[in-house]
């Protein structure tokens, strides 16, 4: 099974302000997804229990036109925030880190396809990384618990949870 995500990570603020700032995200109209053409309305956006500093956040991609701008505000209410975007049945990631508002640090594999790309790749085949593998790693090392990695992500055939 591949796995998909989009989830925020934030340390160091409480839950209490984080979803806060998640209510003030969703009604920036200027930050919102084109929903034309939607049929019903996203799930809902989803704040885990903090586990040593850290909250994963679930959902806002749904709502969000792009996650690395809500990653970049929500880093102000705490130390850091770490978007991770992870297609694993295309081989794409796209991760950044957020420290008060500053972009830190980026990753996108591939490095030569563009996120946003909806057209056919033209050139040679780009090498795949196993960008599951490195978004796990990346995480990690960025010390996110284990726990709040598989937030959000059902297990093929699941039912609702």
């Amino acid at each position: 099974m591949a796995w998909m995500t989009k989830t925020t990570f934030v340390k160091g603020a409480s839950t209490e302000a984080l979803a806060s700032a998640c209510e003030a995200l969703l009604a920036d109209r200027e930050l919102a997804k084109d929903s034309t053409g939607i049929l019903g309305v996203p799930p809902p956006v989803r704040l885990s229990p903090q586990r040593d500093g850290w909250v994963a956040v679930n959902g806002l991609g749904a709502w969000l036109a792009d996650p690395l701008a809500a990653a970049m505000r929500l880093s102000r209410e705490g130390t850091s925030a770490l978007s991770c975007e992870l297609i694993g049945n295309s081989l794409r990631l796209r991760f950044a880190q957020y420290v008060a508002g500053e972009e830190r640090h980026r990753l996108q594999s591939p490095k030569d396809l563009p996120w946003d790309a909806l057209a056919e790749h033209g050139g040679p085949m780009p090498r795949y990384e196993d960008v599951e593998e490195k978004a796990f790693r990346t995480l990690r090392t960025l010390g996110v618990p284990t726990t709040l990695l598989g937030i959000g992500l059902n297990p093929l055939g699941a039912g609702e949870p």
